[in-house]
């Protein structure tokens, strides 16, 4: 019983400490991470019941790791097909990756973010997620956002977030130019990639798409790769046909 006290003592401690620490790095420097109860509080909602997770790698130290592991958790999310009420699969989307609903993919990204607030391709995968193929411009937006006044100098939220206000007014010429610009980085989500080559396909420009599938051949995701397999065998033949 005393051995459980001196435990409780020294949590309640650290996390004062930390508590005191967080407060005064926010006063004194113009970009901090976020506050300790800002992360815990997110973290523990119904949605997203990683508290203690996320607790552990803030008190340790570690929280680019924590991030990391909210990562991985939130593509588990976002990667399993979604249910109904008796279990059976919804198939929202066919081919397409991440379709459906996935109400929890704005949340779980904050998650993420708030851990680790210069995990850029977080914010960028998402809001091409959100903006795409789940139809939620407005919590694209939201996203980016939050990711320009965490780091301003990362221009590339700029860019997004111009492709996908043109996606909400329906100026789908200006929208894909900065698409084009977006897939030229290395940082690019290949479902951004997989998203205009959609969109050059859909235009019949087949040799535009071929191109981007070839880029999205380099993918470490094994399902983006044998996806892009399937689409140059598919196009290569439809472009020999053309020619004939």
């Amino acid at each position: 019983m005393i051995a459980q006290i001196k435990t409780l003592i020294m949590v309640v401690f650290l996390v004062g400490a930390i508590l005191i620490l967080q407060t005064g790095l926010r006063k004194n420097f113009s970009f901090s991470y976020s506050h300790f109860t800002e992360v815990i509080n997110l973290s523990a909602s119904k949605k997203t019941s990683y508290g203690l997770l996320d607790l552990s790698g803030i008190i340790l130290g570690m929280r680019r790791m924590a991030a990391d592991i909210a990562w991985i958790q939130l593509m588990q999310y976002y990667g399993t097909p979604e249910t109904d009420e008796s279990g059976k699969e919804i198939d929202f989307h066919g081919e397409d990756y991440g379709g459906g609903k996935y109400y929890e993919v704005l949340s779980l990204t904050q998650r993420v973010i708030r851990l680790d607030p210069y995990f850029h391709y977080a914010y960028l995968y998402s809001a091409g997620a959100l903006a795409w193929n789940l139809n939620r411009p407005e919590e694209a937006i939201s996203l980016l956002k939050e990711g320009i006044s965490n780091d301003p100098k990362y221009w590339r939220f700029r860019l997004y977030l111009g492709a996908i206000i043109y996606l909400q007014l329906k100026k789908f010429d200006k929208m894909v130019i900065l698409l084009e610009e977006a897939v030229k980085y290395p940082d690019c989500p290949s479902l951004v990639k997989v998203i205009l080559a959609n969109i050059y396909e859909e235009e019949g420009r087949y040799l535009d798409c071929l191109k981007i599938w070839f880029q999205v051949l380099e993918s470490k995701d094994e399902f983006y790769r044998l996806r892009a397999k399937k689409k140059t065998l598919e196009l290569r033949t439809r472009i020999s046909a053309d020619k004939t």
